[in-house]
């Protein structure tokens, strides 16, 4: 029931009459009557400040923070906040309506609600029992959330959370810190610190079948998303090559040369630990971990009969494409061998017509200088070991040309790769090439 201030006559009807009784029988604007007696229909429902004329009818007014407060008060779910640490309302008293402050306070809250919200609230009854941390850590976390003292940009980096260097950031100790990163990990190492090694195996059974074909299709990152996208086999494994890159490149495109550099690096040794006898033993437990490591070992090498060596499938791969296309383009030689021995020195490709030597060099064995620099620990050895060599080769009575591949070129780009080392044995414009790929470009070195 609304009353007229001016003359005081009831209207029992809907709102709108109450309007239409002021603008048509006392000629007033009813902007001017909500100003001239302090209604507050006029006023904002978040910030209390006086609408403009044209929000009249509107709850918000013109300030794009009042909007932005409502949607994050939509959003808002109290079962979830653990600490009482997310309430909108809560922070705007806090600030005497001042939405500006409130959400920008809100926006930087929102970096941590993946740890407040869910996860810390979902094992906090076992991180005190098991782990034994005590609440007033926790207790102290928070604090620091709400005054700020913790810089948002520690989300940015490469810093994962199983890792405990991000919970030092997080101002914990040390010893707490490896503790907490323990239950964002999923190592058997870490099943067996939280006392559950059988979980661990129900865990790793329950991956096995949800990785479906049917989950790839939803994956942008696989080749099957593009393919239902309408993208060409081609276009779509070389969208899934562009996407799951991490060179060197890409680290110093998104972070700068130093950063980028430093990140990448980073990378690579994780990687290195990862594919080591320690790294499976540490992921799988001793007994388990070594089995897993030599499966894998496996794979990657076959058996070769001379001096019981392993040799690289993607080197073996390499030969036999490069034998074939060499047939195809009706290049014969009377007499070619892998693994020949010149000057005491093993080559992998040897061809006797033309005294060609060819060596496919690995990544990792031999430093490629794309991935590595020379603060690495082996890498000067190793690059004046290999330089020694190929002067050695080049000194015998049966070299004349070398070809030096690395493996990343013909994994990133296989048939431009053989086409380069067909055109090099066809030609042999010089004595010494060596081809690289920085995934853009093609790299070719003619002096050793």
């Amino acid at each position: 029931m609304k009353e007229c201030r001016i003359c005081g006559k009831v209207c029992t009807d809907l709102k709108h009459s109450l309007v239409n009784h002021i603008v048509k029988y006392h000629n007033i604007p009813i902007y001017d009557y909500y100003i001239q007696f302090d209604i507050d229909d006029i006023k904002c429902s978040i910030c209390g400040k006086n609408k403009p004329k044209e929000k009249i009818h509107q709850p918000l007014c013109n300030n794009k923070y009042c909007r932005i407060f409502s949607t994050i008060k939509r959003k808002y779910d109290n079962s979830k906040d653990y600490f009482g640490l997310f309430n909108p309302d809560v922070w705007l008293d806090f600030y005497n309506k001042n939405t500006e402050k409130t959400v920008k306070k809100l926006k930087y809250l929102s970096h941590f609600k993946s740890y407040l919200q869910t996860k810390f609230s979902s094992f906090l009854p076992n991180i005190f029992s098991k782990m034994t941390i005590d609440q007033g850590e926790i207790i102290k976390f928070v604090d620091r959330i709400k005054k700020e003292e913790i810089d948002v940009s520690i989300f940015k980096s490469l810093i994962p959370s199983n890792s405990k260097k991000r919970w030092i950031l997080f101002g914990f100790s040390e010893e707490v810190s490896e503790r907490i990163s323990i239950f964002f990990r999923t190592s058997f190492e870490a099943f067996s610190k939280r006392g559950n090694q059988e979980i661990f195996y129900i865990w790793k059974d329950k991956a096995k079948r949800n990785r479906t074909p049917q989950t790839r299709q939803t994956m942008y990152s696989t080749k099957e998303y593009w393919l239902q996208r309408g993208l060409t086999e081609e276009q779509a494994v070389q969208k899934t090559k562009q996407i799951n890159s991490r060179s060197l490149n890409y680290f110093i495109e998104k972070y700068g040369v130093d950063d980028g550099t430093c990140k990448y690096q980073n990378m690579i040794d994780k990687r290195k630990f990862a594919f080591s006898l320690d790294g499976f033993i540490k992921k799988y437990g001793k007994e388990e971990g070594i089995k897993k490591y030599e499966e894998v070992k496996f794979k990657k090498v076959s058996w070769s009969f001379i001096d019981n060596k392993h040799v690289s499938k993607i080197a073996t791969n390499y030969f036999d494409q490069l034998e074939l296309k060499l047939r195809q383009k009706n290049i014969i030689f009377t007499k070619i061998q892998r693994e020949y021995v010149i000057s005491y020195f093993l080559v992998d490709f040897y061809i006797f017509d033309k005294k060609i030597a060819i060596e496919f060099y690995g990544d990792y064995w031999h430093y490629n200088p794309l991935f590595y620099t020379n603060q690495e620990k082996y890498y000067t050895k190793v690059h004046t070991a290999q330089t020694n060599r190929l002067l050695t080769l080049f000194n015998s009575d049966y070299i004349k040309n070398v070809l030096v591949v690395w493996e990343s070129f013909y994994i990133k780009s296989p048939e431009v790769c053989l086409t380069e080392s067909v055109n090099f044995i066809e030609n042999l414009s010089s004595n010494y090439l060596e081809l690289n790929y920085d995934g853009k470009n093609i790299l070719r070195k003619y002096n050793i």
